[in-house]
């Protein structure tokens, strides 16, 4: 793998993804290591610490006391916990939006949109996943699978798709 290239905008990344007085706490190298594990997560801890200025001869073994360091850990844990509070915002908007567009399309009497955005809507709460899978294309397929489920388990999988 290539070392991370470093620069000003990648620093400033990471440090609006950390906290503030956690950042002040950190050495300038253990900011810079931070700011490549954050610009590639799948960066090793070697290449990290070798984008943030050690020598590669040790590399491996300052990387590995570097990333044990309990105010990196806790810098990288507090910029990922953003990043995901940040992606299931997205994700719920998402959501949203798709559970609006299909409440609209039912009240204009649009079925076959509203088919469309309920199957989306299905597949992002793992829905029918390998019970039924609505489909616009093939009607009847998913049709004969939903009547070949007992009836307790259809009438709730219809439940939870269209939200009755």
């Amino acid at each position: 793998m290539s070392t991370p290239q470093l620069d000003l905008p990648t620093l400033d990344a990471a440090r609006t993804a950390v906290p503030s007085g956690l950042w002040l706490t950190l050495t300038a190298r253990e900011q810079a290591f931070v700011a490549a594990k954050l610009a590639n997560p799948s960066c090793s801890d070697k290449d990290a610490i070798i984008a943030a200025g050690a020598p590669a001869r040790s590399a491996k073994t300052v990387g590995h006391e570097v990333a044990h360091r309990p105010q990196v850990k806790a810098a990288l844990a507090c910029a990922r916990q953003a990043s995901i509070a940040k992606a299931e915002r997205s994700a719920e908007a998402v959501v949203t939006l798709l559970w609006d567009n299909a409440e609209d399309a039912r009240a204009a009497k649009e079925y076959g949109t509203s088919t469309q955005a309920a199957s989306v809507l299905a597949k992002v709460y793992g829905l029918l996943e390998k019970r039924v899978r609505l489909t616009v294309d093939n009607p009847d397929a998913a049709l004969a699978q939903l009547k070949a489920m007992p009836k307790a388990e259809r009438v709730k999988v219809l439940r939870e798709l269209l939200g009755a």
